[in-house]
């Protein structure tokens, strides 16, 4: 798995049979059980230290009697309520073992087994491949080995999709590999293995939870709904650390700068109130100030070399502003250089073009980088005259005072300079 960057206040469960060694295994006793109780104390204070976790409750079970039972810390970073013995914490993948148990029971039960095909008993399941859905099952689900790229899912319920939207959306998304040849750490492929096995019993995963583990135990604060959880007075909230916001900033600034959403996850419950309020902030920002995402793209694709990944990421970024703006001669530059980084050499032409002409008005003259780029599009489309043509604009435009001295105006010749003289050869008709 990858390294955490969401933090959460966490409950650990301590069972304590028999240690597992090789020979003999020493019995654990309960004087030896109550001595490493003070330890346990101690490690639990070092950890919260150590982490920055501002919370966590212990429960030690011993040959099946809860002999320990103690809770940690706060509830929410700089808030004084304690966690105790009955706080609640969102379980996060301690959801895999809760899964797997609760399918247990219904394979001890007959009700269900780990081979069965998950279609037989979940009829609306699909995945992108027809004979992988015909044939897989909850064994494969649960051991990660369906197919499915790692963490499939995921995204689609960070930005708020429900439950059975994302599982529906499952079957749109290619293989990662192929069937049962390796295994990729899936989130839904778990969910799913639950809700097929509940409508096998006739229940809904919560209900079947809830009668299978939770009531048995005794777990009476415990349910598979969030919104008991929400509801719950004594509650652990999630806490983001420094690494988790440098990341979501950095996703809000290369991922997610639409505005719309921006403000679809201004409003989503999975951020925190704090990620919802940047969120919110900055959607607002961009209505306000297109210029603000138009320049966040143009230093990414001002220069050539960049990952593909970025240029991408700066061409919806250059498209966002000009959807704001639209007409804006300077967006559509960026737009049009963006779009010919990104190998879409015809909309660069067209874009290009368009900035070209409203540039020509407002700077009484045209902008080099206008014509650097659309002489690049026009070579990358084999228009090699009108791309020569151009290029000789860009040079007699270069010579005017205001350009012969700016340095990223030059590099933007050089390198249509660099492109069109690759076949031609022509080296005598280079800018000095």
């Amino acid at each position: 798995m990858n390294s955490v960057v969401w933090r959460t206040a966490v409950a650990f469960l301590f069972l304590l049979p028999l240690a597992v060694q090789a020979g003999p295994a020493p019995v654990a006793t309960p004087e030896k059980v109550k001595g490493a109780l003070a330890e346990l104390e101690k490690f639990a204070d070092q950890t919260l230290k150590k982490t920055g976790v501002p919370g966590m409750a212990i429960a030690v079970v011993f040959q099946d009697e809860v002999v320990y039972l103690k809770g940690f810390g706060v509830r929410q970073t700089g808030k004084e309520e304690p966690v105790d013995a009955d706080t609640v914490f969102q379980l996060a993948s301690v959801s895999k073992p809760i899964a797997t148990t609760v399918l247990a029971a219904l394979v001890g039960e007959g009700v269900i087994h780990w081979d069965d095909r998950v279609i037989d008993h979940d009829g609306g399941f699909r995945l992108y491949d027809p004979w992988v859905t015909r044939e897989v099952t909850f064994r494969d689900l649960l051991c990660h080995r369906s197919g499915l790229p790692a963490h499939a899912g995921d995204l689609l319920e960070d930005l708020g999709y429900g439950r059975a939207e994302v599982l529906h959306r499952l079957r749109y998304l290619k293989p990662g590999s192929s069937f049962r040849s390796r295994n990729d750490y899936t989130n839904f492929a778990f969910t799913e293995a639950g809700i097929a096995g509940a409508r096998a019993a006739g229940k809904t995963w919560e209900e079947l939870s809830a009668d299978k583990l939770y009531r048995p135990l005794g777990m009476t604060s415990t349910s598979s709904r969030f919104a008991d959880y929400a509801a719950a007075k004594n509650r652990a909230l999630l806490r983001v650390g420094r690494e988790a916001y440098r990341i979501v900033h950095s996703l809000f600034d290369q991922l997610v700068s639409r505005s719309a959403v921006l403000e679809h996850l201004g409003s989503s419950s999975v951020l925190s109130q704090p990620l919802r309020e940047e969120a919110q902030a900055r959607a607002q920002r961009y209505r306000q100030d297109p210029h603000l995402l138009n320049e966040m793209s143009w230093r990414v694709v001002s220069r050539p070399g960049a990952p593909k990944t970025a240029y991408q990421r700066a061409l919806l970024q250059a498209q966002e502003a000009c959807r704001l703006a639209p007409g804006t001669g300077g967006l559509l530059n960026t737009l049009g250089v963006a779009q010919y980084r990104a190998g879409l050499f015809q909309p660069a032409l067209e874009s290009l073009t368009e900035s070209d002409k409203i540039q020509a008005v407002g700077l009484k003259g045209s902008h080099p980088a206008d014509l650097a780029f659309l002489a690049m599009a026009h070579y990358q489309l084999g228009q090699k005259d009108q791309a020569q043509t151009v290029l000789g604009r860009l040079r007699e435009t270069m010579q005017q005072a205001r350009w012969a001295k700016d340095v990223e105006a030059r590099g933007f010749l050089q390198e249509a300079e660099s492109l069109l003289q690759a076949t031609t050869g022509n080296a005598n008709t280079k800018s000095p």
